[in-house]
């Protein structure tokens, strides 16, 4: 069983995949999780985030508070849908009207159930 789970982290479907509404536009792909690539978020602009190698509730994390990466909510337990996959991101603010990049990209998170919260 752990030779299969070890397989699939590591060599998991590359398939880009595209979230798009009129606010945001989102681009993931899984990547390899043993690699010797460094996880890094870049905020390139008010309009554009991009993630590399990071796990989805990393990212949450990162998105919540940049500052304190620890997730503090006595209530829920934060879990990521695929244990241990990584992943690249890249997203883009569809509509200038936009007032927050970091929360319409943690709705995308959870509406498109990469990561969940589960009540303790």
């Amino acid at each position: 069983m752990m030779v299969i789970a070890v397989l699939a982290v590591q060599y998991p479907d590359e398939e880009i995949n595209r979230f798009e509404n009129s606010e945001i536009t989102v681009e993931w792909k899984r990547v390899p999780k043993f690699n010797d690539k460094i996880s890094s978020i870049k905020n390139i602009s008010d309009d554009t985030l991009i993630a590399k190698n990071v796990e989805a509730r990393f990212f949450y994390k990162f998105l919540k508070d940049p500052h304190d990466l620890r997730f503090c909510d006595k209530n829920f337990r934060l879990l990521q849908t695929e244990n241990y996959m990584r992943y690249n991101f890249n997203v883009v603010v569809q509509n200038s009207q936009v007032d927050s990049l970091r929360e319409k990209t943690i709705d995308f998170l959870i509406e498109q159930k990469l990561i969940y919260l589960l009540e303790k």
